[in-house]
């Protein structure tokens, strides 16, 4: 994280904070404690985290010449309560009991529900509810706080035009990433080619991580449709390797450094870039009945990492995670954008890199 990056994190956790607060002194004034619960789930999914998303927005106003401070934190905050929303849901869909070190939200309510009392399948359904429903605040809560940003109103009719295509791509995705194990026939799912897998990336991933980011950043910054333009192509490549590389540490993550358990994406099976690559092996058939096994157990974990390694599958969706990487700053470079937003690009390479590097298990350095 850059210097200026550093300095404004206390800032940019304030606005965060701040944000909520309002949001619940303006929605529920009698706090009836169903609405307490769900809004204190979205603060704690609010809280930690590298804040990726809304620092490469304030990074990117201010490479081009923008004011971070104002306007550009307000709307960077409302990406990370976008984000905090998108875990939230993510969470119940994938079943996840815990994320950064703790509970998920729904797995904590559905405790609460057990020690007060209520059936098992009871307790679930009431923290799924819960963790879904907290989701949905944040959204609201994400859309009010551009509407209320401050800047003039044709920046921040566009800004709105951008959160909403950002929701409605992730949310595609979301579903095109669940589909293949979801809704497979009795035989499993069909293999996913590689593209495929690029695919669901780009829409769950690259359009509220890396896009959004970019373009409201350039938006705020009064940049010209050219840059615009040259940003929602950067912003793809940008988001896939930053999804490949978080599905790598999905697996081979250390649990002592990720805070989740590794286990969880095995259980759940999902067709990534990784498994793509590893289903095009030989080893595949080995793979198959560990891949989405619900009691999948330590030794399976081992396993499968044991065979994702020596069918070169974790080399290769490395390679891709790179390859795509660089391809940003490429693209970058080759559309003229400032000297000084390339700059911002490829420190958020290599911050993507060195953060997934430092997650993973058995890695070689990080390449220049």
């Amino acid at each position: 994280m850059s210097t200026d990056a550093q300095s404004q994190r206390p800032s940019l956790d304030a606005t965060i904070a701040e944000t909520l607060t309002a949001t619940a002194r303006r929605a529920a004034p009698g706090s009836d404690h169903e609405h307490v619960e769900l809004m204190a789930a979205l603060s704690h999914a609010c809280s930690g985290g590298g804040r990726l998303r809304p620092q490469l927005l304030l990074d990117t106003c201010r490479a081009l010449g923008g004011d971070p401070d104002g306007p550009a934190l307000r709307v960077a905050a409302a990406i990370e309560i976008l984000h905090a929303a998108f875990v939230l849901q993510d969470d119940v869909i994938d079943a996840d009991p815990v994320r950064r070190g703790a509970p998920t939200a729904h797995a904590a309510l559905t405790t609460a529900a057990l020690a007060e009392g209520a059936p098992l399948r009871g307790a679930r359904r009431y923290g799924d509810a819960g963790g879904t429903l907290a989701g949905d605040l944040g959204l609201i809560t994400a859309l009010t706080a551009v509407l209320r940003c401050g800047a003039p109103a044709t920046t921040v009719d566009r800004l709105v035009d951008l959160l909403e295509s950002a929701v409605h791509a992730s949310a595609a995705g979301e579903l095109a990433d669940v589909a293949p194990t979801a809704v497979a026939p009795a035989g499993g799912p069909s293999p996913t080619p590689v593209t495929a897998s690029l695919r669901v990336a780009a829409l769950k991933t690259s359009a509220y991580t890396t896009e959004l980011p970019l373009r409201a950043g350039a938006v705020l910054a009064g940049a010209d449709e050219q840059v615009d333009e040259a940003l929602a192509a950067v912003g793809r490549p940008l988001g896939i390797g930053f999804q490949l590389l978080d599905d790598l540490v999905g697996i081979f993550g250390d649990e002592s450094r990720t805070g989740k358990s590794a286990l969880s994406d095995l259980r759940d099976g999902a067709r990534t870039g990784l498994i793509a690559h590893a289903e095009s092996t030989d080893t595949w058939p080995l793979l198959l009945p560990l891949i989405g096994d619900p009691d999948a157990d330590e030794s399976s974990l081992q396993e499968a990492r044991r065979l994702l390694e020596d069918c070169g599958a974790r080399a290769r969706a490395e390679a891709l995670a790179e390859e795509q990487l660089d391809l940003a700053v490429e693209l970058a470079v080759s559309s003229g954008v400032p000297d000084g937003l390339v700059v911002v690009l490829d420190a958020t390479r290599r911050r993507m890199l060195e953060t997934a590097h430092a997650q993973l298990v058995g890695v070689r350095e990080v390449g220049a």
